[in-house]
């Protein structure tokens, strides 16, 4: 994988498997775009690089046994790489991974601002050519004027409208069924939240099923699944839900209202 995303000439470079910029990115959350690599210059080419392009660091590694002898410092060509880009041209698509603001919505502590969220939705709606009309205009709208009011039927149309977001998995489908998901989660509106809810998670289902995701599975299920499925936030939300299951209550003793 590494000398994939390197160019071409790092091939045959021993050191191109140990490249330490992938290891940055996944252990250390270093920006992708922003990986170096450390190429080792001989001595004798040191001054066909350019000075503000060399970094002088000791090799990796402890003395050899019985010795106290310190490695000499050796020279190194800083080559500037962006990982995102390289992946894109190894599987194109993938650079919307990288840039979806599914992980922006997935690192809040707590349930975001509401108006937030419904930007959000409007953002991945207009991506996905689609839009939501207020119910006063629906009524006026020769492109809806067959709709039936009854319950049954419109839950059937709603679950059908939420379809082609599972056609395809991408983090843009994803991410605007989470938001959904929370958007629903939030006004308290459960038989919409049931209905996003059981898309994404076949999608998130999808996606974990991927053999190449094997090594980040639990951390995509404690960061993602958790707080955008389960609705578990590190804080507790600052409101309460608009419903009729939510009744006023008197605030039990050594709680905080919400």
């Amino acid at each position: 994988m590494a000398k994939a995303l390197l160019d071409p000439g790092a091939l045959d470079d021993p050191e191109a498997d140990r490249f330490q910029g992938l290891f940055n990115v996944k252990t250390k959350g270093t920006d992708p775009r922003k990986a170096i690599r450390l190429i080792r210059v001989d001595a004798g080419r040191l001054e066909e690089v350019p000075q503000d392009g060399v970094s002088v660091r000791r090799p990796p590694g402890r003395a050899q046994k019985g010795t106290d002898a310190v490695a000499e410092p050796v020279a190194y060509q800083k080559v500037p790489i962006d990982l995102v880009a390289r992946g894109e041209l190894l599987v194109p698509g993938s650079s919307r991974w990288a840039d979806s603001p599914l992980w922006w919505l997935a690192a809040q502590a707590q349930l975001p601002d509401l108006e937030q969220v419904r930007i959000l939705i409007r953002e991945l709606l207009r991506l996905h050519g689609l839009c939501r009309l207020p119910t006063a205009w629906s009524a006026s709208s020769p492109a809806t004027q067959d709709f039936s009011s009854d319950s049954t039927i419109a839950r059937e149309r709603y679950r059908r409208s939420l379809a082609p977001l599972a056609c395809y998995l991408n983090p843009d489908s994803i991410c605007l069924l989470a938001a959904l998901s929370i958007e629903s989660f939030i006004v308290g509106n459960h038989e919409l939240l049931e209905l996003q809810q059981s898309l994404l998670c076949r999608q998130i289902s999808s996606l974990m099923s991927d053999p190449n995701m094997h090594d980040i599975r639990d951390e995509l299920v404690s960061v993602v699944v958790e707080k955008l499925v389960n609705m578990v936030w590190d804080d507790p939300p600052p409101f309460s839900a608009c419903s009729l299951e939510s009744p006023l209550m008197p605030i039990p003793p050594g709680s905080i209202s919400i």
